[in-house]
C-alpha cells in the first residue's frame, strides 16, 4: 500500500519499522528505507504520531511533497 495520508500513518505509530519511505537519489532514482525506531522513539514517547510527524515534514519520516 502507498499513501500520503497522515491519518492512515497514525495507525502505524506502534510499528514504525513496517513503514517504508522513498528517498530521492538523483533525478530519477529512489531508495526504499524502513523508518527507524531508534530515531523516532523519543518523539513517539513525547506523544507524536507518525501522521503528525509527516504533516510537519519531520526529516526522519518525510512529509507531504507539496
Amino acid at each position: 500500500m502507498s499513501t500520503h495520508s497522515p491519518d492512515l500513518l497514525d495507525y502505524f505509530t506502534d510499528c514504525v519499522t513496517n513503514v517504508l519511505r522513498f528517498e530521492r537519489q538523483g533525478q530519477s532514482h529512489f531508495t526504499i528505507k524502513p523508518l527507524s525506531q531508534n530515531q523516532l522513539s523519543d518523539k513517539i514517547e513525547d506523544g507524536w504520531q507518525l501522521g503528525d510527524l509527516y504533516r510537519v515534514g519531520d526529516p526522519d519520516v518525510g512529509g507531504w511533497p507539496w
